[in-house]
């Protein structure tokens, strides 16, 4: 990472300055934290789990999580009746809905307990479902500056005037793969980009292809994207044709504000530099992301 050098240089000239000091950290009771990003039409699942003390080690990678609370009670309520009550999966690590499914324009509340925490809470409204109007593709519309051919694809759908609303899109290759950059100059568009060498300055990635409608409230919005040629390609499988896909997700503010928050926080974990950034929570009582959204799907052609 490009903060590496720098920090290697801070430390051998601070390093004769070394004194130690003892912190006393005083602790902090654990909280729920709860997990769960839902689209129309599917049961809700949530993983849950609880927070680390600052002295406990981090979860190794391919283990299982010491920190996924497993006797959790996790109930579901649609607009303030109680819907569903969601069942721990050893398998998956997280619990999961049989009978209520999300639907759009409706009200969720996930309500989480478990002995020796305090009951966690949080609230959803899933917003309606946005049509995507017309999806379209150029391939090789135009050279980019370091003379690679790029495809250009424009998607267009109907804004509600009624309401304040915020969209994020996801492009996905043929094999359901994120793209690893997508381009854009539209600026209703957010800035979202990775702050790293590797990355050029106006890449955005794939799955964070996030706006709200502050300047195009109730009218026709059409955005233009550039890709990589042949990202976007059709691939002959043995199963057959599989196609690129463009994922048009209607969320609300919370979710929009944890997007962002994100892209923040992964900015400032290798920067020494920067200030610490919390990662925006919804639910009371303890931390973490619940929300639901409304997704329209079209293929590539």
């Amino acid at each position: 990472m490009k903060y590496i050098l720098v920090m290697a240089t801070m430390f051998s000239i601070l390093a004769s300055c070394e004194r130690e000091t003892h912190i006393n950290i005083p602790p902090q009771p654990p909280k729920l934290v709860g997990e769960s990003r839902q689209g129309q039409n599917v049961f809700p699942e949530a993983r849950i789990s609880r927070t680390r003390g600052v002295i406990e080690p981090l979860p190794i990678g391919g283990q299982t999580d010491p920190y996924i609370v497993k006797n959790a009670t996790a109930l579901l309520y649609e607009n303030d009746i109680l819907k569903d009550s969601l069942k721990y999966n050893t398998t998956s690590q997280t619990y999961k809905a049989a009978i209520t499914r999300i639907e759009a324009e409706k009200t969720y509340k996930l309500l989480v307990s478990a002995p020796n925490f305090p009951t966690a809470e949080a609230i959803s409204f899933t917003p309606s479902l946005i049509p995507i109007n017309s999806l379209t593709i150029t391939r090789n519309a135009r050279i980019d500056a370091g003379g690679r051919s790029q495809d250009e694809i424009r998607i267009s759908f109907n804004d509600n005037g009624s309401t304040e609303d915020y969209y994020l899109l996801h492009f996905l290759d043929a094999y359901g793969s994120y793209l690893y950059c997508v381009y854009t100059n539209d600026k209703d568009v957010e800035k979202l980009v990775y702050e790293d060498p590797i990355y050029p300055d106006e890449c955005l990635q794939g799955d964070r292809l996030l706006l709200s409608d502050m300047n195009f409230n109730g009218t026709l919005k059409t955005l233009i994207f550039y890709t990589d040629a042949g990202l976007l390609d059709p691939q002959n499988t043995p199963s057959g044709t599989r196609r690129a896909t463009v994922e048009l997700l209607h969320i609300n503010k919370d979710y929009y504000k944890y997007t962002k928050s994100l892209n923040s926080y992964e900015n400032a974990v290798d920067n020494p530099f920067a200030e610490p950034v919390n990662l925006y929570s919804n639910v009371k009582n303890g931390y973490g992301l619940f929300t639901t959204y409304a997704m329209a799907v079209d293929s590539i052609r």
